[in-house]
């Protein structure tokens, strides 16, 4: 319970201290475990990277996003004339007589 932070009113200076070093050990313990699992994750990552690399190579080349989206214009007439107009002035409100 002491651990769990419970009924610690009752402890002396020494077992707080003493509770103190066993919580802050502890977290070390943690700390450097979590560590080495980070380490064997992130080694396991970077393999598996570089066989999708390898994998990637492999495939056929497809064509870039970018020629993608440009094909759809790609048949369209250069010379398309296009009616724009104009207004100044507030939205809502038509002037005429221009």
């Amino acid at each position: 319970r002491k651990l769990l932070g419970e009924k610690l009113e009752s402890c002396s200076l020494e077992e707080l201290d003493e509770l103190e070093g066993t919580i802050e050990q502890s977290l070390r313990s943690i700390r450097g475990r979590k560590y080495s699992l980070n380490l064997i994750q992130e080694s396991s990552l970077v393999k598996e990277n570089a066989l999708l690399r390898e994998k990637c190579k492999l495939l056929p080349q497809l064509p870039s996003a970018a020629s993608k989206e440009a094909a759809p214009y790609a048949n369209l007439d250069q010379h398309t004339e296009v009616e724009t107009e104009l207004r100044i002035g507030f939205p809502g409100r038509e002037t005429h007589g221009m």
